[in-house]
Order: structure tokens, then C-alpha cells, then sequence
């Protein structure tokens, strides 16, 4: 909303990143789903090793958006807004983990009884 209201420009190459990172995320909230309805454990570790990719592409882009910003490129608004977005999905990820990681807890309680 804040970029829209002001106006705010991304480059193309900070959409392609967000379309790459925004494509993982919905994909392992796809599979969250499902794993609420299976408790399927493969499911869940997909989900897991899905959540390190994307903190390794997190990653990635942050190290590209801050050699943009070497070169001369991006305006400060841009900037913090970006990056803002980004925190934003490293906490989404990090939220995943912690429901695998209670579906995991529960599935196997409900292996023991």
C-alpha cells in the first residue's frame, strides 16, 4: 500500500526477486495446508527444506539489492521499503518453521496412541 500510495519504483530486477521469493513462500503455504489436513511428514520436511531455500534466497537478494545500492542504484525509499519486505517474509518463514515443527510434535503424539 505504501509503495502505491507514494509512488515508490522498483526496479525489475527487485519484482523479479520479489515474484521468485513470493512464488516459494505460497507454494510451502500451499503444502502447509495440506500438511494440516495429512500430517504427512514428507510433506512437512518439504515444507522445511523448502523454508531453508528461501532463507538462502533471502539471503541472496539482500547481498544483490546492497551492491545495487553500491553502484548507485535504488532511491532510499525504495530501499527501506524493500528490505522491509523482505524482513517481512523472513518472518513468515521462520512462523512456517515453527508450525512444522509443532505438526511434527503432534503427529507423533498421535503415533503413540
Amino acid at each position: 500500500r505504501i509503495k502505491a500510495r507514494d509512488g515508490i519504483p522498483f526496479g525489475d530486477k527487485a519484482h523479479a526477486e520479489l515474484d521468485q521469493l513470493l512464488a516459494l513462500l505460497a507454494d510451502m503455504l500451499v503444502n502447509l495446508r495440506d500438511a494440516f489436513v495429512t500430517t504427512n511428514r514428507f510433506l512437512v520436511t518439504r515444507i522445511l527444506t523448502d523454508g531453508q531455500n528461501l532463507s538462502q534466497t533471502l539471503q541472496d537478494v539482500r547481498l544483490a539489492h546492497w551492491e545495487r545500492l553500491e553502484r548507485g542504484f535504488g532511491a532510499p525509499q525504495a530501499s527501506s521499503l524493500f528490505l522491509d519486505i523482505l524482513d517481512s517474509i523472513t518472518g513468515i518463514n521462520e512462523y512456517i518453521a515453527k508450525m512444522c515443527d509443532r505438526l511434527v510434535v503432534l503427529a507423533e503424539a498421535m503415533e503413540e496412541e
